[in-house]
């Protein structure tokens, strides 16, 4: 996904980059516990590490609006096979084809996303 040309075109026309908070919300670490099966299909998993909490803090934050003590739970669905290994080859390709729109983005978020390097 072209993150930074989105902002650049769509955003950055009506709003001042002080007016836009970014999220980065594929770098936070969760857990889960209680894992359990679901009134939906696939598997539901209680979050005691506040993960959502983590993420939705800075953007309160940036709302200047009153923090919430948000429980969340994760639900999975459809079946997840995680003997299957994407690559390395494809990674590599994938990195190379959004290397120049990412290092765009990171200079305007003025922060690196390690797992996108």
């Amino acid at each position: 996904m072209n993150y930074y040309s989105l902002i650049k075109n769509n955003i950055l026309p009506y709003f001042d980059k002080s007016n836009i908070h970014i999220s980065i919300v594929d770098k936070q670490n969760y857990s889960t516990e209680n894992v359990k099966d679901a009134n939906i299909k696939g598997l539901m998993a209680d979050d005691k590490t506040g993960h959502i909490n983590s993420i939705m803090k800075p953007i309160f934050d940036f709302l200047s609006l009153e923090n919430l003590d948000i429980e969340y739970s994760y639900y999975y669905v459809g079946k997840y096979k995680n003997n299957q290994k994407i690559n390395d080859n494809t990674i590599i390709k994938l990195k190379n084809i959004y290397k120049d729109e990412n290092e765009k983005l990171f200079e305007f978020i003025g922060k690196r996303i390690e797992s996108w390097q």
